[in-house]
């Protein structure tokens, strides 16, 4: 459980949610029953290797670098990474999406 706290403590705050809303600050001011949880589910996703798929997509927002933005080298990818990947789950057969 010390460890889920510490690398739970270093998530990024105040940021917009991954690709369904969630944020840091959902994990960070969750009772330890909830984490107990959380840790139980990902223990046996890492034991079993069945990584759902929605955990394996990372979904890419292309921001335009400038208002005039045309060509594909005009604009920057920003990856909306999921839940999953805060905690470092491997990700085999990943998939990229751009939205």
């Amino acid at each position: 459980m010390a460890a889920l706290k510490h690398v739970i403590s270093r998530l990024t705050v105040n940021r917009t949610g991954d690709n369904v809303g969630f944020v840091a600050q959902f994990l960070q001011h969750s009772p330890d029953d909830f984490l107990n949880t959380l840790l139980h589910v990902m223990t046996q996703v890492l034991i079993s290797g069945n990584v759902p798929p929605s955990w394996q997509i990372t979904l890419f927002k292309m921001l335009p670098k400038t208002s005039a933005s045309k060509a594909a080298s005009d604009f920057r990818p920003i990856a909306n990474v999921g839940f999953a990947n805060c905690f470092s789950i491997p990700h085999v057969g990943t998939h990229a999406r751009f939205a």
